[in-house]
């Protein structure tokens, strides 16, 4: 792999871009609008990816790894709520960082492709569901609080909520209001 002069691999630069000219310009975005952005042609884009399907799936996967480091780092935090909030500022750190591909763009994918992001992303709503569990049991977090329906719905939010706001708001408005109400919903 070709490594450029900040240490990222080729194959990573180019999937950054393409996620953030993704989330930018919608479905409509082509191989060559990578190309030109990174200042290659586009067939050298082939000798990274098998096609436009492969790319965006690993623009896709590489927006679940950020999910599975946000949980990951919300796990060494002491109560449940603190976890929860951990990871939804991690997360929107992340976010706010680097453009995270809309969720609703995966249905563009083919089936296997789906199947690809499907099976991890139910373990990363159980991994949040037990996190929420785990503050019903110390205290932190309301005892009536549903934690699967609780964490499906933080994931649906965290993963549309770019799209229904935009330009309504800044990132840094929306994201401290969602954490503010996730934070009094839960809060026992």
């Amino acid at each position: 792999m070709t490594v450029t002069a900040n240490g990222r691999g080729r194959r990573d630069e180019i999937v950054v871009v393409a996620s953030r000219l993704l989330r930018k310009r919608g479905l409509e975005l082509q191989l060559q609008d990578i190309a030109d952005e990174l200042g290659i042609t586009s067939n050298a884009l082939y000798y990274h990816f098998r096609n436009r399907e492969d790319l965006l799936l690993q623009c896709f996967l590489r927006a679940g790894e950020r999910v599975d480091e946000a949980l990951a780092v919300a796990d060494e935090q002491p109560t449940g709520l603190e976890r929860v909030m951990t990871f939804l500022e991690t997360w929107l750190g992340f976010a706010f960082d680097e453009a995270m591909p809309p969720v609703q763009y995966s249905a563009s994918l083919n089936a296997e492709s789906q199947q690809a992001l499907n099976r991890p992303g139910a373990r990363r709503i159980v991994r949040l569901r037990d996190m929420i569990e785990k503050g019903r049991v110390d205290g932190t977090i309301a005892a009536e609080c549903d934690a699967l329906v609780t964490s499906a719905q933080i994931f649906h939010t965290l993963y549309w909520w770019p799209d229904y706001l935009h330009g309504e708001r800044s990132h840094r408005q929306i994201a401290d209001a969602i954490f503010a109400n996730i934070r009094r919903s839960l809060a026992a």
